[in-house]
């Protein structure tokens, strides 16, 4: 098994456009709703107003941008935004193969017999305070939809993602703050916030602690 190809910016971005997040909320828990973007639907950006950052053209531009949404093709910001699911398998794919090529120029990977696949495996390991239906359905649709897309790249058949053991709460949070588990889906809560104090996990090294486990 390899862990430190999971480390580049182009195999997570790969990851990140692999899953419709509408379609995974659908499969998994069809009472909750996809997320897009870090700063959540009930950030403000003028206190005074309650102006909300992501009813701005800015931020709708911002997902359009990440999501490579062509905005053009659409009759406004809001039906381009609109149409963002998260699913963008070709570009995936062509992350996975820059991924590859990454990994094996740093040594993470190899390719011995030059048939342009990895050699080594990648499991993910999902962090779980409890193993449960939600759980299980959500693992499930995590590797098909997977084992789908990099079907044709050279990590196809290579990467899993298993549940961790039983870890509790907070042992499931402290887990990936300490690096021992690779992931898990998060979501927003909460009432309406500045995001400036967001931002500030982002900016400031005091907050370490704090952003690895929002």
């Amino acid at each position: 098994y390899d862990l430190e190809t999971m480390t580049l910016t182009s195999f997570r971005q790969a990851v990140a456009v692999t899953y419709d997040k509408e379609a995974l909320c659908t499969a998994a828990s069809p009472q909750r709703s996809g997320g897009y973007g870090l700063i959540g639907n009930n950030y403000i950006y003028d206190p005074d107003t309650g102006a909300k950052y992501r009813d701005t053209d800015q931020a709708k531009q911002a997902l359009c941008d990440f999501y490579s949404v062509d905005v053009s093709k659409f009759a406004s910001l809001d039906d381009a935004v609109d149409s963002i699911t998260g699913y963008d398998p070709e570009t995936a794919k062509a992350l996975y193969k820059q991924a590859f090529d990454e990994a094996i120029a740093a040594g993470y990977i190899t390719d011995a017999n030059g048939d342009g696949k990895s050699d080594q495996a990648i499991e993910i390991i999902y962090s779980s305070a409890a193993t449960s239906d939600f759980m299980v359905k959500t693992i499930d649709y995590l590797n098909n939809k997977m084992a789908e897309v990099t079907a044709g790249t050279p990590f196809e058949g290579k990467i899993s993602i298993k549940e961790s053991a039983p870890l509790g709460d907070p042992g499931w949070s402290d887990n990936i703050k300490a690096g021992l588990t690779d992931t898990v889906l998060a979501g927003w809560s909460g009432s309406d916030l500045n995001p400036f104090s967001l931002t500030d996990l982002y900016v400031n090294p005091d907050r370490k602690s704090t952003r690895l486990n929002s």
